[in-house]
């Protein structure tokens, strides 16, 4: 007897190894099951989706799997449970009480995958966990299963619910993987997973075109010291620390592109396993264009708030001089210059006044027949310059009217 049994054993394992999927799997242990019960001439597994909350049929044996597929059910609202208790037994004419329990719309919808007389049912449980049902069949004969057949199956119930439930773990996770593999190279934002010291492991496509690195050379870069351009908002130990907490976390970054030039990406980090090992896997959206709006933004304001200033400053003071310096503050506010300045002139254009804010380098108050205060009083137009050099040239180049 052990002997035959370890016989029965090994065949259910060669064909559990030899399974590539989940419904291959299932199909295995259908197979040995219907191997004890040699009457049964059909069979299926249905297994609980735990998303959705209901029974799906996984595989089947003598049935139109396609068909069943097209079927779902409730959880808690199987014959199995309400009218056996999610115990092993022999169900005569199922399809008659799932009559009474679903009504006529899902029973025709079952007799067209075929007629049932008889089932012989399995509940799977793993630690307490019913995680399905394994289902023997006869299409004519409603007392062709005895107990001593449900007592064949029973002895493997154990067995054929942990494997199931391996299979299970095993399907999703090669889901999960394909999932992750397809949003990580697909996504827009670009997409690291970093050792905690910083070391990038792994980077997506858009990382590449983020960045202006290739894949080759970011893998083993330091994204805190070869791509960071400083300090983020948070700290890499604050981040770390919050990282360990098993908590998201979100924060701003400047970095640097291969070619030198500068952006900024939002970034959200989180702490999973890679390869055995924990590590980090962070989403970094460029958000350079929304800094650039908030900066244009806070200078509007800036702006608005320094014209008030100086509306209430001019509006209280009657002292020429004080006016003036009102104007002259308010004009250093506004460009974000270091330093201002404004030379008063009389209508012959004579030098009258140079005021000077505190911190600005006085202005001579000779003003030289060719140079850029006299230009700008003659022509009356603003003068940009960008560099004054040693030699008294600048750039741009600025010539006088007469060449």
């Amino acid at each position: 007897m052990e002997e035959a049994r370890a016989a029965q054993l090994l065949k259910l394992l060669q064909g559990v190894g030899q399974a590539r999927s989940l419904q291959d799997l299932a199909e295995s242990v259908l197979r040995f099951a219907l191997g004890l019960v040699p009457q049964a001439q059909a069979g299926s597994v249905l297994l609980l989706n735990e998303f959705l909350e209901r029974y799906e049929f996984v595989a089947a044996v003598g049935w139109d799997l396609d068909k069943l597929r097209a079927l779902s059910f409730p959880k808690d609202k199987l014959v199995q449970h309400l009218a056996y208790g999610d115990k092993p037994a022999i169900i005569p004419n199922i399809l008659e009480l799932d009559r009474t329990f679903w009504g006529p719309d899902v029973v025709e919808k079952l007799k067209e995958v075929g007629p049932v007389a008889a089932t012989l049912t399995l509940p799977l449980w793993v630690e307490e966990k019913l995680i399905g049902y394994l289902n023997l069949d006869h299409p004519t004969d409603p007392k062709v299963f005895s107990e001593e057949d449900l007592g064949k199956v029973v002895v493997y119930q154990d067995i054929f619910a942990g494997l199931l439930e391996q299979g299970r773990h095993v399907e999703a996770l090669r889901e999960n993987a394909s999932l992750f593999r397809l949003l990580f190279e697909r996504l827009a934002d670009a997409v690291y997973i970093t050792a905690f010291d910083g070391t990038i492991l792994e980077a997506n496509p858009a990382a590449e075109r983020q960045t202006g690195y290739s894949r080759a050379e970011l893998i083993g870069k330091n994204i805190m010291r070869d791509i960071a351009a400083e300090e983020p908002a948070m700290t890499y130990e604050k981040a770390n620390e919050l990282l360990a907490r098993g908590e998201t976390v979100v924060f701003e970054e400047k970095k640097r592109r291969k070619d030198g030039s500068f952006y900024w990406t939002e970034c959200g980090v989180v702490q999973f396993l890679y390869k055995g090992q924990l590590a980090t896997i962070s989403v970094n959206r460029d958000i350079t264009e929304r800094k650039k709006l908030e900066e244009e933004l806070a200078q509007k304001v800036e702006a608005l708030s320094a014209l008030n200033r100086a509306v209430a400053a001019l509006t209280s003071q009657l002292e020429r001089r004080k006016v003036v310096q009102a104007l002259v503050d308010l004009a250093r506010s506004l460009t974000q210059a270091e330093y201002a300045n404004v030379l008063l002139f009389d209508e012959e254009g004579n030098v009258l006044e140079a005021i000077d804010p505190l911190g600005a380098p006085p202005l001579p108050l000779r003003m030289r027949s060719r140079g850029f205060t006299h230009h700008i009083l003659s022509t009356g137009k603003p003068l940009l310059i960008e560099e004054i050099k040693p030699d008294g040239s600048c750039v741009p180049e600025v010539r006088a009217e007469d060449g």
